[in-house]
């Protein structure tokens, strides 16, 4: 389900039930919409009714609906009820240990692993404690802390298996009771070329990993004008509601310069043999060769905090 949403470049919406009134309806609404839902299940929801069955109504609904349905136990932190989860049917688990330390985290999420992998069951693991209430558990917004993005690239590499990860990145459970401060690295892409071939120039210049820690916007749909016009920046600024001084751009001639520097961004320029004799005064980085290496993740944050 996930694969498919992911390769379709869509959201799967995922409610979480309380009893077979709001799960049927959850997959009701699904069958309206004509896609697919995650039935997401708490420890509380599973203990109140048990797990034979909360597993077998999701079941009769899944093989009636006429979309896909999942059922998945959302923050799981005993590893008992996980395992009765993993039996019963469930068709995804979450271990959430991110209380705990790194490598404890770590060891608890591979034991949920080796329960559930066998079983065609996949598994969700947290890093980084998430503000906000869940399960009767409150965190805090000055308790809460963000993942590092190294021990993020470090666990997934340790747990390739993993079908979900969730990073705290400034969400919060429930009801947000201010603007939430979310912390990614937006990347957003104006350009008139296809997005594959956007898509492999970045690739070549961060890395496959790198570019995976970006949440990707291309801008064509969004900003009505295209380059070389000089307030391309400035509309895309705008309407991706972008920090001009936290945003990078890539351009490739002087008119695109000027246009990025004109609206306050920093511009890595990378010459193509048409404009290698154009004058790039004023780029913030020249990169003559992007296959070398030239622009890393951390170049991008040296520029976006200088």
């Amino acid at each position: 389900m996930l694969a498919a949403a992911r390769e379709g470049r869509y959201a799967i919406v995922a409610f979480n039930p309380v009893d077979y009134a709001s799960m049927r309806a959850a997959v009701e609404a699904a069958e309206a919409e004509r896609a697919p839902v995650i039935l997401q299940t708490s420890a509380k929801t599973v203990k109140y009714h048990g797990h034979e069955a909360l597993a077998s109504w999701a079941r009769r609904l899944g093989d009636q609906a006429t979309v896909p349905v999942a059922l998945h136990l959302d923050h799981g932190k005993d590893l008992d009820l996980i395992r009765r989860c993993i039996e019963s049917g469930w068709t995804a688990v979450m271990i959430d240990a991110s209380d705990k330390p790194f490598d404890e985290n770590l060891a608890l999420t591979r034991q949920v692993l080796d329960l559930a992998t066998p079983k065609n069951v996949g598994v969700e693991a947290e890093i980084g404690e998430i503000g906000g209430v869940e399960e009767d558990i409150a965190v805090e917004g000055e308790a809460a802390h963000l993942c590092d993005p190294d021990k993020a690239a470090a666990f997934c590499e340790a747990l390739p298996e993993l079908a979900v990860f969730a990073p705290a990145c400034g969400t919060a459970h429930g009801y947000y009771h201010g603007e939430p401060k979310v912390a990614f690295d937006l990347l957003a892409v104006c350009s008139t070329s296809a997005e594959d071939s956007v898509r492999a120039v970045l690739t070549a210049g961060l890395g496959v990993e790198r570019v995976a820690r970006f949440a990707a916007i291309f801008a064509g749909d969004i900003v009505p004008r295209k380059k070389p016009a000089p307030d391309i920046y400035l509309l895309a600024a705008q309407r991706l509601a972008l920090n001009p001084a936290r945003t990078v751009v890539v351009e490739d001639t002087r008119v695109g310069l000027l246009a990025a520097k004109a609206a306050g961004i920093n511009c890595v320029v990378t010459p193509s043999p048409y404009t290698r004799g154009e004058d790039f005064t004023g780029a913030d980085l020249i990169v003559e060769d992007l296959e070398a290496g030239g622009v890393t993740l951390e170049t991008l944050r040296r520029l976006t905090s200088s």
